[in-house]
């Protein structure tokens, strides 16, 4: 069996690189800030459930649906509709606080909803773990077991350049006696070590249960140190490099086992500089003392009385060995204070000279919430204090939003002044900067859309220069340095400035000097770690190699190429083609936000679209220094958006699928419509509404037949969901189950045949299986999967296995006829699935994940693999005559297949390529055929569909259209730019000059398409045996007197190469396009009120296909009228060669009836019959013309299904023509 790349490339990478293992988080996360506000009444209802003792998970996911509704969507909208905000980032701090919370919560939710992190349930979840995982946590990364595949790096998107768009990484810490040895402390990735100056980077705490590191600081001692860490609730640390560890707990009097309850956060650690035995920690709760290297740790009850809670920041005097500082927090009056020490923490002073106070008339209104200190022994005696505020009171009439002010001390912190000379609002870019938030008011336009008080929390990094007291920088939403102590500032980088590659939300700065003149600095963000040793405005470079720290809140993947990406938490969208470096592990960085978006197209270029970027398509490079490129789509129209509606939440998403037998059909849910665009995204519609109060939430299209689809609502009223089937490919649906209290996940294994997990299940309906197609449901039940949250569902096409079900804990096993096998070896039991699908080219697992990246592991029984045969094309039903058809292998095999086409009609014929391109020469219906032998598990399959490809006939001319049957043919196209209903229509209230009852129609007066391009393209035509061709049209139209703004136009294109690229050669509006005065009224043109138009279409002759588009351009003027669309001229040829060049059949297929049209160069009589797949003849009817064009409406009764052979015979002229009768 050959040996699979993918994992040869894996054991490669881990032997190289890292293995990177990520470990949970259990404790209060960014929403402790929220308790600081509870009493104010702007606060949503939602915040207050989550600071209840007792969080209820379904209860607070409808308040915050309500408040959603209420208060974000509206402002979303308004965002995207403005042209300034419409390309930036949106945020909203409620938004961003439950999408953490719910985030971080995920491992703690009891079976009744609650999240519960106690003692109890601690130990519930290890007695679970040990379940799943009972050979323990594998250090080793063989074939045989899970892998993470990245991302272990991420590169620019346009440069390739590595950047910090992969990790979020609250703190570093570096060693002074071994300044090579580094340490990382991610939000969702635990721990990392480096050995090599952050170089490159090793996960350490492999086995315990942390997940969120919040501090880390360096222990000094001459093997390398200890490294300690702030977990929520506790202290940890480790003197081995992480391979084993110690817990403390504080200490909170005197008296034995007397300790802090394990609900706090550590914002900071140090390790003394002058006094090796002493260890400090600020936290939530206070100020936490080590004086034996860290062994135990007590509480400063001595910060206790001046009635103080949480100790945001503590820093040493470099020189003083006596001297310690420290921020309060005062809860009494909601200020902060600064506090020091001269006797290392045993009794403190407050010094307030210079110190921001609260106004009286703010008393109570305002929350000072914290900041950070440093200090630098170029002025030993100097001390700098960012102080912030965050979640005052909205009736505070000094607007902090965030920022109170950079203070400084040049005497040990007994007198301050406040460099940055202003306070509050309004803010600006130049000479009043908010340092921690946007920098100006809020969002403009939109003020205060966002004031992000989180940001005063956790990005609050400030740095003074070791060998320049005056050269300070500061990290928020963007970086900021200034030269002269504060005083001035200049943007640097973020969400502002103009330094490339600068994360937002930076964490904290680190630095040291290298020299009398030169220093190194290190600085964390939300995106990674960053380093420069010339000063950040001369140039800085990612170090974050072997950090997988990656949060996907999207994942996607096409299944049979090495394809994937999605959006993440913090980092936008980053993809991965397996050519990007590090053996495929390597990924490029998209764009974005913080969007649960991600999705792979297949096809002839690797694509991912993602929904929050201007242009939906992204198509990948084949190599890292590749630019990404994208193309636009109807999608992108602000009547559509947000498409499709999209939801962090797992199996929220409504998703955008791409048809399993055509790429350039996509589907998508927008709210309760279900919409399809064929053409590549470019043209959309809905195909079905399930409702105003109905939310489609996720979809998923038969493996096999896919006529077949299921699709789950949610009632945006009741919070009910809902499960619906079809089986035309989403045109029409019906309902099999009606409403469902819980929400569900779902897979579709064949045409009826579906596996189903309710959140709520109990273990006895954990897994629920259905071969009806959803009406009726049995339990799939194994002990095995008691207690155990489902969070993934996979069919699998195998003789053997046939269910993958991957859970919490990081669990996953596979279903057989013979039970359930437990497959986890590898995985790390705080791994959270996001997603799991199967790689048939690789025949393996790969899973995203909320917190670790990708995962992959090899299935293993390749030799048990069923061959599930499919094929599809790019091919749609406007095709031209010689145009590429690209075909691509869908099927279940691996890449060490052989590969067998057959094409009837096609050039080539036959192919042994697995992704073939084809041309049609000849007008028709084609059979395509596939045969494929797997030579790794020796099954073959086969399949084809008889008439899968039609290749349409153009006529030749004298052509036209007089509109005087009252509807379109079935050959023009319609284009709906903004998919609002009102497009191009036949009228019967006006023809051209009065001569005829029918014309085309764009009704601009009722609609205002706001210059929006909608198109009809009409019939084709054969120039190739012209000598000249003219095109005419009637056209009637009136300007609107009411607005001389109104102005509508009209467009006339040209294509020679089957609509890929027009040429104009026509363009009118307004007053020129106008044939009758201004009218306050609905324009309806009378006999007079016409004129015809004339186009020379001399540059496109000797073409053998081209297409007319005539474009509306409305801006809610008046009626346009069009009618007598005709293309004339002089043809070369024999009569029969023009009749066969001409001849149109419309539609074709048809259910027998249908339209004969050609041309009659000279004098034709003779007949026109039909016959069946038997040779009967079925319509017989007599031809008399004479030059012009023959055109004759047929209809027959009751033919069954088949290929027919349409004749026209004269005495000089006998053509057959194929037609498909399809009922």
């Amino acid at each position: 069996m050959k040996k699979n790349l993918l994992f040869r490339a894996l054991r490669l990478q881990f032997a190289i690189l890292i293995v990177v293992l990520l470990l949970p988080w259990a404790g209060k996360a960014q929403w402790q800030t929220m308790s600081d506000q509870l009493d104010d009444p702007s606060v949503p209802a939602f915040v207050k459930a989550i600071c209840a003792p007792r969080a209820n998970v379904k209860l607070i996911a409808e308040l915050y649906d309500q408040y959603y509704t209420a208060e974000i969507a509206p402002k979303k909208a308004a965002h995207k509709a403005n042209p300034v905000t419409a390309g930036k980032k949106f945020k909203n701090e409620y938004e961003h606080l439950y999408k953490t919370w719910r985030s971080q919560t995920s491992n703690y939710i009891t079976p009744d909803g609650f999240v519960d992190f106690s003692m109890q349930a601690e130990e519930n979840r290890k007695e679970l773990i040990e379940r799943v995982h009972p050979e323990g946590i594998a250090s080793d990364r063989d074939a045989e077991k899970w892998a993470p595949f990245g991302p272990a790096v991420v590169f620019d998107e346009k440069s390739g350049k590595p950047i910090s768009w992969q990790a979020n990484v609250f703190d570093i810490a570096r060693s002074r006696l071994h300044p090579h040895v580094m340490y990382a402390a991610t939000e969702c990735g635990g721990l990392f070590r480096s050995t090599d100056t952050g170089a490159t980077w090793k996960h350490i705490g492999d086995d315990q249960n942390f997940r969120w590191v919040q501090a880390v600081a360096v222990g000094e001692a001459a093997n390398n140190g200890i490294v300690f860490i702030g977990v929520p609730g506790k202290i940890m640390s480790s003197g081995d490099a992480g391979a084993t560890w110690k817990e403390h707990f504080i200490q909170a009097s005197g008296v034995p086992g007397d300790v802090i309850p394990a609900n706090y956060q550590t914002y900071q650690i140090i390790h003394s500089i002058h006094d090796g035995n002493y260890l400090y920690a600020a936290t939530s709760t206070g100020l936490f003392i080590s004086d034996d290297f860290g062994d135990t740790w007590k509480d400063n009850l001595a910060l206790s009385l001046f009635g103080g809670g949480r100790v945001t920041s503590i820093a040493e005097h470099p020189t003083n060995p006596n001297y310690l500082y420290c921020l309060l927090y005062l809860p009494s009056s909601k200020s902060t204070v600064f506090c020091r020490s001269e006797n290392q923490g045993a009794s403190w002073a407050i010094f307030n000279d210079g110190w921001f106070d609260i106004p009286t008339a703010d008393e109570g209104k305002l929350n000072i919430w914290g900041g950070r200190i440093v200090v630098t022994p170029a002025a030993p005696n100097r001390v700098y204090v960012m102080l912030n505020e965050a979640g005052s009171s909205a009736s505070a009439n000094l607007k902090l939003d965030g920022f109170v002010g950079i203070y400084s001390s040049d005497n040990a912190g007994v007198n301050w002044t406040r460099k940055t000379n202003y306070l509050g609002r309004p803010y600006n870019l130049t000479d009043r900067p908010n340092l921690v938030s946007w920098g100006h008011n809020g969002y403009e336009p939109l003020p205060n859309q966002y004031k992000y008080h989180q940001a005063t929390s956790l990005n609050n990094a400030i740095y003074a220069s070791q060998i320049d007291a005056d050269h300070l920088y500061v990290g928020g939403l963007s970086m900021w340095e200034s030269t002269d102590g504060g005083s001035t500032w200049q943007v640097r980088g973020g969400y502002n400035g103009n330094v490339p590659h600068v994360h937002p939300d930076i964490r904290r700065f680190i630095g040291r000097a290298s020299s009398s003149t030169t220093e190194e600095l290190f600085w964390c963000s939300d995106g990674g770690i960053n380093y420069s040793s010339t000063g950040v405005l001369d140039g800085h470079e990612a170090r974050n190699l072997g950090i997988y720290a990656n949060e996907l809140w999207g994942f996607d993947m096409d299944n049979r190429q090495l394809l994937f990406g999605g959006g993440s938490y913090h980092n936008g969208n980053n993809v991965c083609n397996g050519q990007y470096g590090f053996n495929g592990a390597g990924w490029k960085h998209a764009g974005g936000g913080e969007s649960a978006t991600g999705f792979a197209q297949y096809g002839a270029e690797p694509r991912m679209w993602f929904v929050d970027q201007p242009n939906l398509g992204t198509v990948l490079p084949n190599d890292a220094n590749g630019a990404i490129t994208s193309y636009p789509s109807i999608l992108d129209l602000p009547s559509w958006k947000p498409n499709p509606s999209l939801d962090y939440r797992q199996n929220r998403a409504s998703r955008i699928l791409f048809d399993k037998n055509n790429p350039r059909i996509l589907f998508w849910g927008h709210d309760g419509k279900f919409c399809r665009s064929e053409d590549d995204g470019k043209t959309g519609k809905v195909l079905f509404d399930f409702g105003l109060t109905k939310r489609i939430e996720w979809f998923e299209q038969s493996p096999l037949n896919g006529d077949y689809m299921y699709l789950k609502t949610e009632d945006t009223l009741t919070g009910n969901f809902g499960f619906h089937r079809s089986t035309d490919r989403g045109r029409s649906w019906t309902t099999a189950i009606q409403s469902l209290p819980s929400n569900f996940i779902f897979t579709v294994a064949g045409d009826q045949f579906l596996y189903r997990s309710d959140e709520n299940a109990t273990d006895l309906t954990k897994i629920l299986v259905s071969g009806d197609g959803g009406s009726n449901w049995n339990a799939l039940i194994d002990p095995q999967l008691n207690g155990l949250k489902i969070m993934s569902l996979l069919s699998i096409p195998s003789s053997k296995f046939w269910l993958v079900v991957a859970t919490d804990k990081g669990g996953v096993f596979r279903f057989s006829d013979t039970g359930l096998e437990n497959i986890s070896n590898g995985l790390f039991s705080v791994v959270e699935p996001e997603r799991l699908l199967y790689l048939y080219s690789e025949q393996a697992l790969i899973m995203g994940t909320n917190g670790l990246g990708v995962w992959v592991r090899p299935w293993e029984d390749g030799n048990d693999a069923f061959l599930n045969a499919q094929f599809a094309s790019d091919y749609d039903k406007n095709w031209c005559v010689g145009s590429p058809v690209h075909f691509y292998n869908r099927s279940s095999d691996s890449n060490n297949s052989n590969y067998s086409w057959t094409f009837s009609g096609g050039t080539p014929s036959s192919s042994t390529q697995e992704n073939p391109v084809v041309t049609y020469d000849t007008p028709g219906t084609w059979p395509v055929y596939l045969d494929i032998v797997d030579q790794s598990s020796g099954f073959s399959g086969f399949t084809g569909l008889a008439g899968f490809i039609t290749i349409v006939p153009r006529g030749n001319y004298p052509i036209g259209e007089t509109f005087e049957d009252g509807v379109l043919s079935g050959e023009w196209l319609l284009t709906d730019a903004n998919n609002n209903g009102n497009n191009w229509k036949v009228s019967s209230n006006a023809g051209g000059f009065g001569n005829s009852q029918h014309s085309l129609f764009f009704d601009n007066y009722n609609v205002d398409e706001a210059g929006s391009k909608d198109e009809i393209r009409p019939f084709g035509v054969h120039l190739i045996n012209s000598t000249s061709a003219t095109l005419t049209f009637d056209v009637a139209y009136t300007m609107f007197s009411g607005d001389p703004n109104a102005r509508d136009s009209l467009e006339v294109l040209v294509s020679k190469d089957c609509g890929k690229t027009f040429t104009r050669v026509f363009l009118n509006g307004g007053e020129g396009l106008s044939t009758a005065p201004p009218a306050g009224v609905q324009f309806t043109p009378m006999a007079n009120q016409w004129q015809q138009k004339t186009v020379n279409l001399a540059a496109f002759l000797g073409q053998y296909d081209v297409l007319l588009a005539f474009r509306n351009i409305g801006h809610y003027g008046n009626s346009l009228f069009l009618d007598n669309i005709n293309v004339t001229g002089m043809l070369v040829g024999t009569d029969e060669e023009i009749i066969e060049q001409s001849l149109l059949v419309s539609p074709n297929p048809n259910a027998g009836q249908f339209r004969v049209r050609f041309d009659v160069p000279k004098t034709l009589d003779g007949t026109l019959s039909l016959t069946d797949p038997l040779g009967r003849e079925v319509y017989r009817n007599e031809i008399h013309g004479v030059g012009g064009k023959f055109e004759e409406q047929i209809k027959v009764e009751n033919l069954s299904s088949g290929l027919y052979l349409l004749r026209v015979q004269g005495e000089s002229v006998e053509i057959v023509h194929k037609i498909l009768i399809q009922k």
